[in-house]
């Protein structure tokens, strides 16, 4: 009987170490990163405005549109507005301003009375959005007073657009 419960005890012995050994012993932890970068997708597209025709007792007019496409916030402002159409040494003085296409007031005004003096108004020096639409249109409205007189020919002026954006 002596071997018996040797036999026993040994068995016993087994079970407890195979119990010990299946233990899981915790590891220390460990992580991944994962990231994404969302980069800022951002354009800028003018069409050209033309006033036509100048006729001196109605004047001229016309329209244009400024477009952009920015996923985050941006502003765009001018640079180059004189309110004057030049050719040469001489000047027609134009107004030019901004609305926003489904927005709410006027966005820039760019308004310069050049008949005699030109004396440039400009409340707000940028166009400003936030990323929230697929895009922001504006339409540039501009007008050529009536009664101003000058040689014949082609006058233009260039107002220069720049998108700006925190590319965090």
């Amino acid at each position: 009987m002596l071997t018996r419960p040797t036999h026993l005890s040994v068995v016993l012995s087994l079970m407890l170490s195979s119990a010990l050994a299946t233990a899981v012993i915790p590891a220390e932890p460990t992580s991944t990163p994962i990231t994404a970068e969302y980069l800022p997708s951002c354009g800028l597209s003018a069409t050209d405005l033309d006033f036509g025709v100048y006729n001196n007792r109605l004047g001229a007019s016309g329209t244009a549109t400024v477009q952009v496409t920015c996923n985050t916030h941006y502003s765009v402002t001018y640079s180059g507005f004189s309110g004057q159409l030049r050719q040469g040494g001489a000047q027609i003085g134009y107004t030019l301003t901004a609305q926003k296409v489904g927005g709410l007031g006027t966005a820039l005004t760019l308004r310069a009375n050049c008949l005699d003096l030109c004396d440039l108004i400009q409340p707000s020096s940028a166009l400003t959005g936030n990323g929230s639409a697929l895009y922001d249109r504006y339409t540039l409205v501009g007008a050529v007073p009536a009664s101003q007189s000058a040689p014949a020919g082609t006058y233009s002026d260039t107002v220069v657009f720049t998108l700006n954006y925190n590319p965090e």
